[in-house]
């Protein structure tokens, strides 16, 4: 089986985000809105040129709505 080299090493990034995230909910900053619901969120890296945008449930679990490569 041939395996896109490319390909292993975006979802081995792209995780790294995600566990950011999911271990320190608050990494990423507030995005200025509505104050009604949950809070959407933004984590960015520049070096890896992604923006993940989230929200944190009251249970503090990690709602990813968007993840972005820029």
């Amino acid at each position: 089986m041939k395996v896109n080299i490319d390909v292993v090493r975006h979802q081995r990034h792209g995780q790294q985000h995600l566990v950011v995230i999911s271990v320190d909910p608050d990494a990423g900053e507030p995005i200025p809105g509505d104050t009604a619901g949950p809070q959407l969120r933004q984590y960015t890296d520049e070096v890896e040129a992604v923006r993940v945008l989230y929200f944190v449930t009251a249970l503090r679990t990690v709602v990813v709505v968007a993840y972005i490569e820029v």
